[in-house]
């Protein structure tokens, strides 16, 4: 017997509403910190060990959800609408116009939000992300693609030979360092001021001598 449509719509909106529920993305980002210290010192620390406590599946999967519930929000911070239109743009329910993380990467560089640099890392994140969660056969952070894949980002960066600047990493750790810090990036600055050009803290990310 075929399901009402009445039940289906009330199914979709649950899960839309679990979506939507306030305060996640700071359970979330304190879960994959592993502790409740404030200090970005600390944090940064920690991602950079890679948050061992989660599978690479699950790492892949959370991490680049949390990503791109930060930049959902970095996007709908200036918005002139109420909060209840604001969240049918990102609703897959409402057929929202910014409901897929590719739309909201998209809608972010032409926001001026970040340039082409972080631009780039976020799609490879998306990709990255889309591949644990859809490929058909076993994949993890040492799968020949993955490790390809996450040595196309950006940032963290990477030290040149004879320099004592940067650390080696694995293509898991490069992964969650580079999720971690846009997420920190995206989430710390008031309204009307996260812009990429002349920030500090993003070009502190992104150093000039990778460009």
């Amino acid at each position: 017997m075929a399901r009402s449509r009445g039940k289906k719509d009330s199914a979709y909106s649950a899960l839309d509403r679990l979506m939507q529920e306030p305060g996640s993305d700071h359970d979330i980002l304190q879960d994959l910190l592993h502790n409740t210290d404030t200090n970005p010192q600390a944090k940064i620390a920690q991602l950079l060990a890679g948050i061992p406590q989660y599978s690479d599946r699950d790492c892949a999967i959370v991490f680049g959800s949390l990503l791109e519930r930060a930049l959902e929000s970095a996007i709908g911070r200036d918005f002139m609408i109420s909060p209840n239109e604001a969240r049918r743009l990102f609703s897959y329910i409402d057929d929202g116009p910014l409901a897929k993380f590719s739309s909201k990467i998209a809608m972010g560089y032409a926001l001026g939000i970040y340039d082409a640099r972080m631009n780039g890392d976020l799609k490879w994140v998306a990709r990255i992300r889309n591949a644990f969660a859809h490929a058909r056969v076993d994949v993890t952070f040492a799968t020949q693609a993955v490790v390809l894949a996450c040595d196309q980002l950006l940032m963290p960066l990477k030290p040149k030979s004879g320099e004592s600047f940067g650390i080696a990493q694995t293509p898991r750790q490069r992964f969650t360092t580079c999720v971690g810090l846009m997420t920190l990036y995206l989430t710390a600055a008031p309204p009307g001021s996260i812009r990429y050009q002349g920030n500090s803290v993003y070009e502190g990310m992104y150093n000039p001598r990778r460009t």
